[in-house]
C-alpha cells in the first residue's frame, strides 16, 4: 500500500505531538525534582564553654519548630540537671546555613542566603565588621551503627551512644575539659557526659 502525502503528514504530525508530550513530561518531572527543598536541621554554636568550677555554658541554637525558624540563646544550668534556660529567642525569616562565634564572646553570627549577620546578646541584628567573626574548626566525629545504637566517635576516641534511628547533625564540647557534650540531632539537642578515668 502506498502512503499518500496527506497520510505522511498526519503520521509526522502525530510523531511530533507524542515526542513533544514526552519531552514536556520529562521537563516537569526534572523541574519538580530540582525544586525539592531540604528540610532545615537544628544547629548550634557554643558561645562560652562551662567549667568544672560551676561556670555554665552559653549556646546559640537554631531549630525549626511549628513552621518557624527559631534562634535562641541558652544558659545550660549544670547544677540543675543541665536545664536549658532561655535567655533570648527570636524568629528568623528563613533557615540559616551556618552559625559562628564572635571574637567578643558575646552574641553570634548567622549566615542566611550567603550573607553573614551579627546578632548581639539581645538577638538584635547589629552592623559589625566581619573581621570579628570566628569560624572555629569543625570537630571531627564519625557515626557508625552498633548493637547499642548509633555510636558517635569524637576525634580523640571519646564515644557517645544515641538511638539507632537518630540522625546526628553536630557535636559540640560544652566544657573546657571535654567531659560535657552537646549533640544536635533530628530529635533535638541532647547533653552527654563522658566520664574521665
Amino acid at each position: 500500500m502506498v502512503e499518500s502525502k496527506k497520510d505522511k503528514r498526519i503520521r509526522f504530525f502525530l510523531i511530533f505531538c507524542f515526542a513533544s508530550l514526552v519531552m514536556v513530561g520529562f521537563y516537569y518531572q526534572s523541574k519538580q525534582t530540582s525544586t525539592y527543598i531540604k528540610e532545615p536541621h537544628p544547629m548550634a554554636v557554643v558561645i562560652k564553654e562551662g567549667s568544672a568550677s560551676g561556670d555554665n555554658p552559653y549556646v546559640g541554637i537554631y531549630d525549626y519548630r511549628d513552621q518557624k525558624h527559631l534562634l535562641a540563646l541558652y544558659e545550660i544550668e549544670q547544677n540543675n540537671f543541665f536545664h536549658f534556660k532561655t535567655l533570648k529567642a527570636t524568629a528568623l525569616k528563613e533557615s540559616p546555613e551556618q552559625l559562628a562565634n564572635d571574637a567578643s564572646g558575646n552574641g553570634l553570627w548567622v549566615r542566611v542566603s550567603g550573607i553573614w549577620h551579627y546578632f548581639n546578646p539581645n538577638l538584635e541584628i547589629i552592623e559589625r565588621d566581619e573581621k570579628y567573626r570566628i569560624s572555629k574548626d569543625k570537630l571531627n566525629y564519625s557515626v557508625h551503627t552498633s548493637e547499642e545504637g548509633n555510636v558517635v566517635t569524637i576525634s580523640d576516641s571519646k564515644k557517645i551512644v544515641v538511638e539507632r534511628n537518630e540522625v546526628v547533625y553536630g557535636v559540640h564540647s560544652l566544657s573546657n575539659d571535654s567531659t560535657v557534650w552537646l549533640l544536635m540531632t533530628d530529635k533535638g539537642a541532647k547533653i552527654s557526659i563522658i566520664e574521665t578515668k
